[in-house]
């Protein structure tokens, strides 16, 4: 959850940098690659991680279609 990273792409208390606490064990990614959002979440679930989802640039979940990425978390995260 601490700004350590100058510049982040994300704010501090993130899913990206471990959620509002830094110690939910969560991490994530995003895929800039929405055009195949589907595809990417369907092998993100069948590799165990159900936490996939196409957002916005507001990060708000969205169909793939409206999307500018595919958001990937490993853990449960009360952030985004």
């Amino acid at each position: 959850g601490d700004k350590t990273c100058g510049a982040c792409s994300h704010r501090p208390n993130s899913c990206h940098y471990g959620g509002t606490s830094g110690t939910t064990g969560a991490q994530a990614v995003d895929f800039g690659n929405e055009k195949i959002g589907d595809a990417i979440i369907e092998a993100s679930k069948a590799c165990g991680q159900p936490r996939a989802r196409c957002e916005n640039a507001s990060g708000k979940t969205v169909s793939c279609s409206e999307a500018n990425h595919v958001h990937i978390s490993t853990n449960g995260c009360s952030s985004n």
